[in-house]
C-alpha cells in the first residue's frame, strides 16, 4: 500500500522539475511506495492529470515513468 507523504520543499522542486510544462500544474499527491520508490498523481479533480513514478538510481532520483490520468466524473443527482 502506499504511503502519503509529504516532500521538503527543495526535493519536491527536484522531482516536479523532470515533469513537462503542462504536467507542472494542479495539486499534487505524493506517495511512498512499498519498495520506496515516490509517485506522483498531480491534477484537478474531474480534469485529469499525470501519475509518475521516481527511482533513487545512485545519488539522484529519476523519472521512471510518466502517464496520463483519465477521470471521468458524474454530475450530483437531485
Amino acid at each position: 500500500m502506499d504511503i502519503n507523504i509529504i516532500l521538503k520543499p527543495e526535493f519536491e522542486r527536484e522531482l516536479v522539475a523532470q515533469l513537462d510544462d503542462a504536467e507542472r500544474k494542479g495539486p499534487r499527491c505524493w506517495y511512498e511506495t512499498p519498495a520506496g520508490a515516490i509517485r506522483l498523481f498531480a491534477g484537478e479533480f474531474c480534469v485529469g492529470g499525470v501519475d509518475a513514478a521516481f527511482e533513487q538510481q545512485g545519488s539522484a532520483w529519476k523519472i521512471v515513468r510518466n502517464g496520463p490520468v483519465w477521470i471521468t466524473c458524474r454530475p450530483k443527482q437531485p
